[in-house]
């Protein structure tokens, strides 16, 4: 696939209204035409992905056979954010490997799935982020649903076959769920060890029992009756 890629000299490349990059596994999303935006529901991005056509998979194709299939399908164009595409091949790999054992009998698992950490939990929590996943997800997030689907009750093989093809839904949790996630990142480091530690938007200082409050970061202040 890519030995044909480089021997085009042409590359990102119109497709009718379409101007699209060959050098991903599945062709990647550079330029629309604007008259063309106007007849779609939704604007892409540069950097969204051609997933496939008439329900059929671009994933590892050659140019040709994307083409081909193009041609000979009546479907619409599947087209579908980076980071969502990145998101559903990671759970597909993921079920290829050994779930992540709990850090004890209270605190579930940690697993990065793609860009996101997540913790075991009922629901899945989303420990972490990376930049690359946008501004969509943020720690302490709940997987509300998955494919339609609710997150609540199922296995990890169950969540991740269902991210494979679907989408996600999340609740957000707030100061909580920031908390939840800090805490179970911190107990799978050694940071417990530490005389503080940034527990999501709160610092605490170990030395003293109950622990201290040594810091608040401006955005959750509001949430205290006295800034510490």
């Amino acid at each position: 696939y890519l030995a044909q890629f480089k021997e085009r000299a042409e590359d990102p490349e119109w497709i009718g209204p379409l101007r699209v990059s060959w050098s991903s596994p599945c062709p990647t999303l550079r330029e629309v035409d604007p008259d063309f935006l106007q007849s779609m529901d939704s604007t892409p991005k540069d950097g969204d992905i051609l997933a496939g056509c008439g329900g059929v998979s671009f994933a590892w194709c050659s140019r040709s056979r994307i083409l081909e299939i193009i041609c000979a399908s009546d479907g619409m164009l599947d087209l579908r954010l980076r980071h969502i595409w990145q998101l559903q091949h990671a759970a597909a790999a993921s079920l290829t490997t050994q779930p992540a054992l709990p850090v004890s009998d209270d605190v579930p698992g940690l697993e990065w799935v793609g860009s996101l950490l997540l913790a075991w939990t009922q629901p899945p929590t989303i420990v972490d982020v990376l930049p690359q996943a946008g501004q969509m997800f943020s720690p302490g997030d709940e997987i509300e649903r998955v494919g339609g689907k609710l997150a609540e009750g199922m296995t990890r093989r169950q969540v991740l076959e269902a991210m494979k093809s679907g989408s996600l839904a999340l609740r957000r949790t707030g100061l909580r769920g920031q908390f939840r996630a800090a805490a179970a990142l911190l107990l799978t480091e050694d940071g417990l060890g530490a005389q503080a530690d940034w527990l999501g938007p709160i610092k605490l200082g170990w030395h003293t029992k109950p622990p201290l409050v040594m810091n608040v970061k401006p955005e959750v202040k509001e949430d205290f009756d006295t800034n510490p």
